[in-house]
């Protein structure tokens, strides 16, 4: 009877620690995400610009390297121009000089947005 009796303090004693450590962990949280610490305003991320010969072009998984620089299209097709008339990567060849609009990433990724080769306004590559 004894060992049921302090089995059951037992329990109720760490319970009661667990809840007690859960409610400060929260109330640190709140106050973090109310100072913008958790949660800080993200900044839009920002199309940036690069030029260069197409080097090298995979097929299986669309990403690409222009003027050194590695280029992924994620998980979603890119537009590609050429002289202002949309093509696929496909069409494009090794040495064609291209312009490409991407989102640089902090891990140092760049995700490609839109290729384009040929004559046609630069205006054109940044539009969405």
């Amino acid at each position: 009877m004894k060992s049921i009796l302090v089995l059951s303090a037992s329990f109720l004693l760490i319970t009661s620690t667990l809840h007690t450590a859960q409610a400060a962990d929260s109330a640190e949280a709140s106050a973090a995400s109310i100072s913008g610490e958790i949660n800080p305003k993200k900044e839009a991320p920002k199309l940036e610009m690069w030029e260069g010969k197409l080097e090298k072009l995979d097929a299986a998984t669309s990403d690409f390297v222009v003027g050194g620089k590695e280029f992924k299209t994620g998980r979603r097709a890119i537009k590609v121009l050429v002289d202002g008339l949309e093509k696929t990567l496909a069409e494009l060849k090794i040495g064609d000089v291209v312009r490409v609009a991407y989102y640089p990433r902090k891990e140092g990724a760049c995700i490609a947005k839109k290729i384009h080769k040929g004559e046609a306004p630069s205006a054109a590559i940044i539009t969405k």
